[in-house]
């Protein structure tokens, strides 16, 4: 590309120019913004270097409507010579490639008046791969000269460009028009090329997010649960971040450069359309020693603050207040599908003489929260969401999805109920069928896993994993790999992993400090969880059936009415704690402390197995071998009902005849409101698969849980009507 000394020139002047009236005690910061008004097979994106406080992220292909963000920071002590640093970069995609977009901003609070400027160079340059790519470009200096350029005096500059690939092609910049504006055109010449908007800058930021909860050793600027009132700190430290996880509690402090402290301004948090929009959708602000509403540990935000005062801090003058996040990321008129993010912008504004100037603007990317799954009893991540469709290889791009196990090894002593008293053939000595039965019994023991035991020891084990999960994705491992501030989680639980997580308020460091004291599960979507126990429970336990109880134990589920653990005193069985009966309105103690826990919003999702499915029983192998083994069929003299009524036509005896997906309720899976929950044709788990069940079951893409728990995730979490505010009632 080759581009004119005039067209160099005053892309040049155009920065320096806004630097010229600074005071010269300080840095000053100078916003601008722009729209895409034609674009086709045009990238656009900022180089982002140790000098450039620019704000865009990588290259990318633009859209029409889409908006670009900038700003300069001036530092007298800087000398603006020789010193090119990126701003935008244009590289068109294709021959036919076009862009054409206007970018505005605000100059100095003070007229601009003429100034002089003169000796533009132009080299020709390879820049150093390390910037992200290996491309060559034309920078551009300036110096200062004694040949005059008129600029308008108006408080605000406008520019826009029109860029089409060429061969052959010229840039120039026409005349500044009457109304202040400058008008350029701008001639790439062969697709690859790309324009350089060149400045010196200083490394301080026009506005900085800082996330106030520390990580992996950052400082921390919390003092208990709220943002420290010291304008010292808060200037100069904290974690630098670029979004924020739209989660209704995570807040970031943010540090705006001003040109004087002891003067007032005003905040305000526009939209994605750059309107003034509900704090509900899009966050709101609120001063750092603002009071917090009560008992939430949160600051009362709004979408405008007025008469913000201006800080003198050890960095100079600086404004600081705090944003916070909103209460989710699908809005309240407006699910998010495939979208990993949307932004807000942050304008500061000092009214002079009843006008109200531009000071700076940036815009912040709000993500969704980090998602997590959790599965249930005798299951393990890949066994519970293998086949869901949110996992692997057709993930949704859009979320950060972590599977949670609770699995983990743990040792047994003195097991309640003895599965050292099994079955033995008839045929076999008495030494034999003692010996079978202790090697049976040590089987059993070994293979038991911490998911075999009830809700409170696995919320133990869960919460450690989800704050470890939210602080992953604050430093960067998330959709978009961007630094965030994040406090919360969104749960996709499986079967008991719904009673997990309702139990995780329980734990003492659940309502901490790093999630504002507000807790750490934003909302949650719970699959067949048995919120009201499930009679197949009550029947395993049964001295009726320990036939069944002990196969279930051999395929690895062994149900559990206490044991020793590690060690430790006995606890209850996961299983035992899952008793439950809606016919009845019997329900264990565990369940009965489950439903006393702090609600946590809920969406609920129900199996419910169609006739198809129960036929499967008839003729499968797995159902066959039970019967043949508990059941009428059995030679040891045992007719457990639970085996005997393994078939299509007795199977929903056990549930009373209530509708079920074979393990769960309907009644159970949607805490006694069915028009609250959201239907899957599908049986309980995988293993009801194996036993005989027809497919699918509700973990498995066939069902469209995938489908449902993307619509679920993106609805807003304050709809009532879907997310349940309190599974006590």
């Amino acid at each position: 590309m080759f581009l004119s000394r005039t067209s160099q020139f005053l892309i040049l002047s155009l920065a320096v120019s806004a630097f010229a009236n600074a005071q010269p005690n300080g840095l000053v910061c100078y916003a601008f913004r722009g729209t895409v008004t034609t674009a086709n097979g045009v990238g656009l994106g900022a180089r982002f270097d140790p000098h450039n406080p620019f704000i865009s992220a990588s290259l990318q292909t633009l859209s029409v409507g889409d908006r670009l963000y900038g700003r300069y920071v001036y530092n007298p002590n800087l000398t603006p010579t020789r010193g090119p640093y990126g701003d935008f970069i244009f590289t068109p995609r294709s021959s036919g490639g076009s862009l054409t977009f206007s970018i505005e901003g605000k100059a100095d609070s003070k007229p601009v008046m003429d100034e002089q400027f003169g000796g533009v160079y132009t080299s020709l340059v390879k820049v150093p791969p390390t910037l992200g790519s290996d491309y060559w470009s034309a920078q551009s200096y300036v110096e200062f000269a004694p040949q005059p350029i008129q600029i308008p005096a108006d408080p605000y500059w406008k520019i826009s460009f029109s860029s089409t690939p060429k061969t052959g092609g010229n840039s120039f910049f026409g005349e500044p028009s009457s109304t202040g504006s400058l008008a350029a055109l701008l001639d790439l010449d062969v697709p690859g090329d790309f324009m350089y908007f060149a400045a010196d800058v200083s490394v301080s930021k026009c506005i900085d997010f800082k996330d106030p909860v520390s990580l992996y050793g950052s400082p921390s600027l919390l003092e208990g649960a709220k943002i420290k009132n010291d304008i010292d700190l808060l200037a100069s430290s904290g974690r630098s971040v670029d979004g924020i996880a739209a989660d209704g509690v995570s807040q970031v402090v943010v540090s705006a450069v001003v040109e004087q402290a002891n003067q007032l301004y005003s905040v305000t948090v526009l939209n994605d359309v750059l309107q003034k929009g509900a704090t509900v959708d899009y966050g709101g602000v609120a001063a750092i020693s603002g009071p917090p509403e009560q008992s939430t540990n949160l600051p009362a935000v709004a979408s405008t603050l007025t008469d913000l005062r201006s800080v003198t801090t050890s960095s100079g003058p600086r404004l600081l207040f705090v944003y916070r996040a909103p209460v989710d990321f699908p809005t309240v008129s407006s699910p998010y599908g495939g979208q990993a993010k949307r932004m807000v912008s942050i304008r500061v504004e000092r009214v002079v003489n009843g006008v109200p100037l531009l000071v700076a603007e940036r815009s912040l990317t709000i993500v969704r929260a980090p998602t997590m799954l959790i599965h249930g009893i005798w299951s393990e991540p890949t066994y519970g969401f293998g086949e869901s469709g949110l996992v692997g290889k057709n993930a949704p791009p859009e979320l950060t999805m972590n599977e949670l196990r609770y699995d983990g090894n743990v040792t047994v002593r003195n097991l309640s109920p003895d599965y050292g008293r099994a079955y033995c053939h008839p045929f076999k000595s008495a030494t034999e069928c003692a010996e079978d039965r202790t090697a049976f019994a040590e089987r059993v023991r070994t293979s038991i896993k911490s998911n075999s035991f009830a809700f409170d020891r696995n919320a133990k084990a869960v919460l450690p994993k989800i704050v470890e999960s939210i602080n992953a994705f604050r430093s960067g491992r998330n959709a978009l790999q961007l630094p965030v501030a994040a406090a919360q989680a969104d749960i996709v639980a499986h079967s008991m992993g719904g009673l997990v997580t309702r139990s995780l308020p329980f734990q003492a460091t659940y309502f901490d400090e790093p999630s504002f004291r507000r807790g750490r599960v934003h909302k949650l979507i719970t699959i067949s969880t048995p919120h009201l126990g499930s009679p197949t429970t009550i029947q395993l336990h049964s001295n009726l059936n320990t036939c069944v109880r002990y196969f279930n134990a051999m395929l690895g589920a062994v149900a559990i009415e206490s044991a020793e653990v590690d060690g430790g005193p006995r606890e209850v069985g996961g299983s035992w704690a899952l008793q439950g009966d809606t016919s009845s309105g019997f329900l264990s103690a565990e369940l009965r402390i489950v439903r006393q826990a702090v609600p946590i919003p809920t969406a609920l999702i129900y199996g419910q197995m169609g006739l198809g499915q129960l036929a499967g029983l008839d003729s499968s192998i797995g159902a066959s071998t039970l019967r043949k083994i508990c059941g009428d069929e059995t030679p040891y003299g045992s007719t457990d009902p639970m085996a005997v009524n393994l078939t299509s036509r007795r199977y929903k005896l056990t549930f009373n005849n209530e509708e079920s997906d074979a393990s769960v309720s309907v009644l159970s899976s949607t805490n006694g409101r069915i028009s609250d929950g959201y239907i899957l044709g599908a049986v309980h788990s995988k293993g009801m698969v194996e036993l005989g069940f027809g497919p699918p079951h509700v973990t498995q893409e066939a069902s469209g849980i995938r489908s449902l728990v993307l619509a679920l995730l993106g609805t807003n979490v304050t709809l009532t009507s879907v997310f349940r505010p309190d599974l006590r009632q």
